[in-house]
């Protein structure tokens, strides 16, 4: 793709059944001249499925904060939860009115 993730990470394990997780994420795009591309890949012979906006001729797209913590409930069942908040730059606001965003979400997992 055409975007750069400059990005550090701290995992800790306070218990042996618990992990948490930070990262930081500096996104850029690799180039100034080129187009924010979002979209699904070619979804059939007649849509190729991705759009480009403009990055207005900037290269900075967002910083992204987020944290995990996944533990182990059972010998098979585990409980993750996420937490992400990303704050738009320069592309974003080019194109946008908004500029940051929060995404999460918890899920068990059953494995066998």
């Amino acid at each position: 793709m055409n975007t750069t993730d400059l990005f550090g990470q701290i995992l800790v394990f306070p218990h042996r059944r618990l992990t948490i997780r930070t990262d930081y994420h500096w996104l850029t795009l690799t180039e100034r001249r080129d187009l924010w591309y979002a979209g699904s890949g070619a979804t059939n012979d007649d849509v190729f499925g991705f759009s480009g906006a403009s990055s207005g001729g900037a290269r900075p797209l967002a910083h992204l904060v987020d944290v995990s913590a996944g533990v182990e409930l059972q010998q098979h069942v585990a409980l993750n939860a996420y937490y992400g908040h990303a704050f738009g730059a320069r592309v974003v606001r080019a194109t946008f009115a908004g500029t940051d965003a929060d995404y999460g979400y918890v899920e068990m997992l059953f494995s066998f």
